[in-house]
């Protein structure tokens, strides 16, 4: 199974914030933007690291592909088993049941599997009765369909983008807003106050990738000056981060420090 890469601790060093914190600071609250720095530090032990930890596509995938490999041969063993004739039954029940009393259990599963079973045959026959059943179970389970593994850089670029959102709308009081140049000689098509924050934010985060593709989906969700459509449609951008409606729980004391410079 491919390993996943070791999760690498996202700091925030003192020149990357300061050019963060320009970044900003044309559009930004004074009171607002003065707690920046510490939401950053907030957000990369927090949400940051959650979105960096997300299980790989091809992790996810494999592990389906064996657990469904598990689910067949289950499947065959019960088929084999209900093939049986009487003796045999017998015997798959009382072989075990037998060999347990003369030899220690197999230590890999000693701690899972440390039941007080009976003796004799109806403790055998319980037993191998209780294996079929959680071998049924198990089928079962595995046959139900699971959802399909996100893909991974757009899905950990789009949860990265939605907290960022969130901290510039606080910082601002704007909503984040994609600016695409028609042409430009230096590569850039995206541009405007909320494109060089995240920029500048992800400068620190290399695993991080597909960023326009992910502002463009995050800003969807926010309604701006040039958008038409009622006021009572609009939402507070707080309600896209879970991170940040989390801040509350996770940071109290932060939490205090933006309510105050919210007023």
């Amino acid at each position: 199974m491919p390993e996943a890469a070791p999760l690498r601790a996202v700091h925030f060093t003192d020149e990357a914030q300061k050019r963060i914190v320009e970044a900003v600071r044309p559009n930004a609250v004074p009171e607002r933007l003065a707690l920046l720095p510490e939401l950053l530090c907030a957000w990369a032990e927090g949400g940051l690291i959650d979105h960096l930890s997300r299980e790989r596509r091809a992790v996810i995938k494999q592990r389906i592909e064996r657990l469904t490999a598990v689910s067949k041969r289950a499947s065959y063993l019960l088929d084999a088993v209900e093939a049986l004739d009487e003796e045999g039954q017998l015997q798959i029940a009382c072989g075990p049941q037998t060999r347990r009393k003369r030899q220690p259990s197999n230590a890999r599963w000693a701690s899972a599997t440390a039941l007080s079973w009976p003796d004799g045959i109806f403790g055998a026959e319980l037993r191998r009765e209780e294996a079929l059943s959680w071998l049924c179970d198990l089928v079962d389970a595995l046959s139900e369909p699971g959802p399909e593994p996100p893909p991974d850089k757009s899905t950990r670029g789009y949860l990265v983008v939605l907290d960022l959102a969130a901290i510039f709308q606080f910082v601002t009081c704007i909503p984040p807003a994609r600016r695409n140049k028609a042409d430009s000689e230096s590569g850039k098509r995206l541009y405007g106050p909320f494109f060089d924050f995240v920029n500048s934010v992800c400068e620190s985060i290399p695993e991080v990738k597909s960023l326009d593709d992910a502002i463009k989906r995050v800003v969807a969700h926010y309604p701006d000056h040039h958008r038409r459509g009622p006021a009572r449609s609009r939402r507070n951008s707080i309600e896209y981060s879970q991170w940040f409606a989390n801040l509350q729980f996770s940071h109290p004391s932060l939490w205090q420090k933006v309510r105050r410079a919210s007023r």
